[in-house]
């Protein structure tokens, strides 16, 4: 993406005090304006400035707060994917190989670090690569001299039980070593760094247990524990000081030209420095920041310091919002004289504040222009100022209706219990919260009643214990019933609210979304027609749910996932055997893709066997230049289907007519190898002809496959790859891949068999009938290609974007009342239940293992795609930093947030470029087939004297809006979330007025005292934004 204008000005304003001497600058744009692009442009500006000055070397390092955010950004900050390191391999003791391998191949280099990876060289034993690396380097440098096989035992450790998968990463780490160009001189100065910086003591501290484990080598040989030397908390301390000189080693070869901190909020104990802080972070610390004056440092956040402070925050102790201005302007203001400057403007600004008076505000405009200067000098920002986008009516107190018994009765089961057991109280905020809270928390209240239940308490017997369970019907799910596919007992009314919203199950009930595999797109091509279930969900968009609570993204996305399920099967008619109880139903890891047969070895039934996936992903070129979307774009898809029914029926007879080969009904293989010939005989090439040509029946076949094949469409998207050979099997094995295995998931074969139960293809030998007419219905080229465009990306990265879109259905557990009662007795039960989650995804583990790292970036892509999942469940930890804007527009906040700018937060999170409610609107009010076009009009009309804000994230108060982002809160009837929420909402109306003051919520009923007009705020409000300000 190149910078918009408003962008753009922000880049040339921070280079330009980099110049000029200013080597720390923050960039705090207002959430979803883009910092990334910002920072990716001063990169490129940075870059320009340094080959200026013969600097021959360019090297950046970004630092954000979790490798989430890093995978996601790392690839929008303009340098070559070949010339960054990859997140997974930022340890920071393995930096120096990685320098060494990409200073062979460029001069212009990024690295990523994240406190979780990088920094932890203190804590724990570092990962299996680091450690064989270090051991590697340390061997050829013969730090422990004989001793090597022993050194290895040393650095193996117990996590790697096996020898053999100890070779294996010392064979990859050698392997590393052995391709770089400059292998010898990277091994002397490799050999010269330890002997600086590896002190004689660590080295006779190394040989000491080397010594003891040769004398034990027989009995240790066989394993992997050092018990009978060392304890494992003496080995894992000895190990990380060998890490630490790595680091250190690896720290002193950095020598970056610019310093990137993203969500620099996280990182304010590496601005304060302690001398006697030895830690992780500063070491970091030390190195980029205060012993650092030749780095340019770019702070990304747009809360650098809390935004604001409520009076209870205040008493609790909490950093406060002056607190961190101040501590954010001193590391920014960084001289004695300059800073002491900023310190008596910004008193005197705040005195005159303090003292506002709504009749006459020429003194504190004075004072605030001038506050505002010293500001601009060190930092930007950009804000919106439009808020038509946001629909705020369902931010409301729920329905009564909507609020059963049930919901009552789950707090009085466990309430009663509790009191009758003498261990406290059920807290309510809990059941508002979720359904069935003993089959999904795992929060202290539950480990009460647990040991109540136990006996721990009081002695308890069976027959009462079985009593008190029994009495708990609402607080349970029920394996029984889930798997009879029974409705959910109606126990929590913001489930209902969240299922009427996402399921359309309301009033204004449109459509059946349970059954769509993708998001009907905004700008299709054609109308399918009323019976499409696409038509029938036109706008349809996904859903974002915030939660204060761990255990609600696990209740959302499990339960969701459920209620998805059984609202297709019970469109089902004539069952399979798997589709009668849903534990029958296969996992999607049941099937080998290497298999061929229509059942593996379970016995589970694939939708489509291997001639049907071979047909529905061979990308025809015939067939792709049968259709052609700008032609047709706007008509009805009978239509359409008619007039390319003619044409492919045109090529047909010709080819009967030289030939004389008679038609006759083809299946799936037939089928391909008739289009093998159509495509062989395009190019005149050589190709074994058909025996039979397609009946009239097959010719409406090859008609939805020329619109609607994936592969088909695939094809012609790809239009930027010359070269047909590559293109078509970039396209076939995409398709293979990502399409056909998303058609064979157990989930969407029932789909499958809701939508087509009755009509033609529903017989098991027409099932690709099916997904041919299923991708017609769903406008499948029009999808494809606004997801191209949404992306922004081409050719490979396209592909490699469109493979990481779907997510594998997985499962998470839940506690059955059938499995906690089993649990009490001597006959427990071996498996907890699962229940599956595909519709419905939860973000909630914050554990930084790889499989959790690479979930996460899944869970990420797949909901950034207008593929499943279509909700989204997550608490704080996707608050920040993420974008999951492409396909939604709705976004749920489960619980209010205490910080009203938590709620800005969480709704930047969709309100970001070219979203899903500013695409859905353009495609609906500008008639043209091509996006671009579409905006350029769209631009014309609405922004031709604004920024280029508008159209791309925002639209102007004029603007006829069908679709707006919606902010739904589903409060509680007759409870205080009204009253919290309009506390909420009248802060984010004044609460940048208060910037850099100490009791910010007693300044805000100031000013409300006041009663400003829009005009003296918007002049009493800071201006950082340097497009704004050259516009003046």
């Amino acid at each position: 993406m190149i910078a918009k204008d408003f962008q753009e000005a922000t880049a040339a304003r921070i280079v330009d005090l980099f110049r000029r001497g200013h080597n720390r600058v923050l960039l705090a744009d207002e959430v979803g304006l883009g910092k990334t692009i910002v920072a990716k442009t001063i990169v490129e500006k940075t870059g320009v400035w340094r080959k200026e000055i013969n600097d021959p070397d360019y090297v950046v390092v970004y630092i954000c707060s979790n490798a989430g955010i890093a995978n996601q950004n790392c690839s929008k900050l303009g340098i070559a994917k070949e010339n960054r390191v990859s997140i997974s391999e930022g340890r920071l003791s393995m930096q120096h190989l990685m320098l060494a391998e990409t200073e062979s191949r460029t001069n212009v280099r990024l690295l990523p670090m994240t406190p979780a990876t990088s920094f932890q060289v203190k804590s724990g034993a570092g990962t299996a690569h680091e450690r064989a690396l270090a051991y590697l380097i340390m061997d050829y440098s013969g730090v422990c001299g004989s001793y090597s096989k022993e050194l290895s035992f040393l650095m193996r450790t117990y996590f790697i039980e096996k020898p053999d998968s100890w070779q294996w990463y010392l064979k990859y780490q050698k392997g590393r070593i052995d391709k770089l160009s400059e292998k010898k001189d990277y091994l002397k100065r490799m050999k010269d760094e330890l002997q600086n910086y590896m002190t004689q003591e660590l080295v006779v501290e190394i040989k000491a247990v080397c010594r003891k484990i040769r004398r034990h080598w027989d009995d240790l040989r066989n394993s992997a524990r050092l018990d009978s030397i060392m304890s494992w908390q003496e080995q894992k301390e000895l190990v990380n000081k060998i890490r630490y000189c790595f680091a250190e080693i690896s720290l002193g070869m950095l020598n970056p030209d610019l310093v990137i901190m993203d969500e620099f909020q996280r990182f304010k104990d590496l601005i304060e420095i302690d001398e006697n802080d030895h830690s992780d972070g500063a070491l970091l610390s030390k190195k980029f920041l205060k012993d650092n004056t030749d780095s340019c440092v770019l702070l990304l956040s747009a809360t650098p310091y809390k935004p604001y402070s409520t009076l209870t925050e205040l008493t609790n102790g909490e950093e406060t919002h002056l607190q961190g201005f101040m501590r954010v302007m001193d590391f920014l203001v960084n001289g004695k004289q300059e800073n002491d400057r900023f310190h008596t403007v910004w008193e005197a600004y705040s005195e005159h504040l303090s003292e506002i008076r709504g009749d006459n505000l020429s003194v504190l405009i004075a004072s605030k222009n001038e506050a505002e200067h010293e500001l601009y000098g060190h930092m930007c920002r950009t804000e919106r100022r439009d808020s038509g986008i946001i629909n705020t009516d369902k931010a409301r107190a729920m329905a009564i209706d909507n609020l059963s018994a049930a919901n009552v009765s789950s707090y009085i089961e466990l309430q009663t219990f509790m009191r009758k057991m003498g261990i406290g109280n059920f807290p309510i905020e809990y059941v508002k919260s979720a359904p069935f809270l003993m089959s999904f928390m795992n929060y202290k209240v539950k480990d009460k009643i647990d040991g109540a239940m136990a006996g721990k308490k009081y002695p308890i017997d069976a027959p009462y214990r079985n009593k008190a369970i029994r009495n708990m019907p609402m607080s349970f799910l029920k394996r029984a019933a889930i798997n009879k596919y029974k409705p959910l007992p109606d126990t929590n009314a913001r489930l209902n609210t969240l299922f009427d919203e996402i399921f359309s199950k309301g009033e204004d009930r449109k459509g059946y979304p349970e059954l769509l595999l993708w998001i009907p797109p905004a700008n299709k091509y054609y109308k399918a027609g009323s019976r499409s279930i696409f038509e029938q969900c036109e706008g349809y968009s996904k859903t974002l749910v915030f939660s204060s609570w761990e255990m609600v993204p696990r209740v959302i996305a499990t339960l969701t996932s459920y209620e998805a399920e059984r609202l297709v099967n019970r469109r089902i008619g004539n069952k399979s055997v798997e589709q009668q109880s849903y534990y029958a139903l296969p996992e999607e890891t049941d099937f080998d893709d290497g298999e061929d047969p229509k059942k593996n070895k379970r016995g589970k039934t694939r939708f489509l066997i291997r001639e049907q996936r071979e047909l529905v992903a061979y990308p025809s070129v015939w067939l792709a230049k049968k259709y052609d979307y700008k032609v047709y774009y706007g008509q009805e898809l009978f239509k359409i289907r008619k007039k390319i029914k003619q044409l492919i029926k045109e090529d047909i007879d010709e080819v009967a007519k030289k030939t004389g080969i008679p038609a006759g009904s083809l299946g799936a293989k037939q089928l391909l190898s008739f289009l093998m010939y159509m495509d062989a005989s395009l190019f005149d090439e050589e190709s074994e002809l058909p025996e039979r040509l397609p009946s009239d029946d097959d010719i409406d076949t090859l008609v939805n496959m020329a619109i609607a094949s994936p592969a088909v469409c695939l094809y012609r998207t790809l239009e930027e790859i010359c070269d047909k050979n590559e293109r078509k099997k970039k396209a076939q094995s995409c398709c293979d891949r990502s399409f056909v295995r998303m058609f064979n998931r157990p989930e969407s074969r029932s789909i499958m068999d809701a939508v087509f139960e009755g009509r033609r293809g529903s017989s098991e030998e027409k099932h690709y009938e099916q997904v041919f007419i299923y991708c017609a219905d769903g406008n499948f080229q029009s999808m494809i290609d606004e997801y191209k465009f949404a992306l922004g990306v081409t050719g490979e990265d396209f592909i490699e974007a469109i493979n990481e879109s779907f997510l594998q259905t997985s499962n998470l557990p839940y506690v059955s009342q059938e499995y906690y009662k089993a649990s009490f007795t001597d006959k427990p039960m071996k498996r907890v239940p699962r229940l599956r989650v595909h519709f419905a995804a939860g973000y909630f583990d914050v554990k930084t293992s790889d499989k959790t790292i690479q979930r996460v970036n899944n869970i990420r892509n797949a909901f950034n795609s207008p593929f499943r999942p279509f909700v989204l469940a997550t608490t704080s930890v996707g608050q920040e930093g993420l974008d999951f804007h492409l396909y939604s527009r709705k976004v749920v906040h489960w619980n209010l947030p205490n910080n009203p700018i938590d709620l800005e937060q969480r709704e930047g999170r969709i309100n970001r470029y070219m979203c899903h409610a500013i695409r859905q609107n353009v495609a609906a009010n500008e008639d043209n087939p091509h996006w671009n076009v579409k905006f350029e009009i769209t631009r014309e009309k609405y922004g031709a004297n604004s920024s280029e804000m508008i159209p791309y994230w925002c639209l102007p108060e004029n603007y006829p809006y069908k679709y707006q982002i919606e902010r739904i809160v589903p409060m509680y009837p007759f409870s205080q979330d009204k009253s919290k929420y309009d506390r909420l909402i009248n802060v984010l109306a004044l609460y940048r007025l208060t910037l850099g003051q100490p009791r910010q919520e007693e300044m805000i009923s100031i000013l409300q005292r006041e009663d400003l007009s829009t005009g003296q705020m918007e002049e009493l409000f800071f201006d950082l934004s340097p497009y704004s300000r050259k516009q003046k």
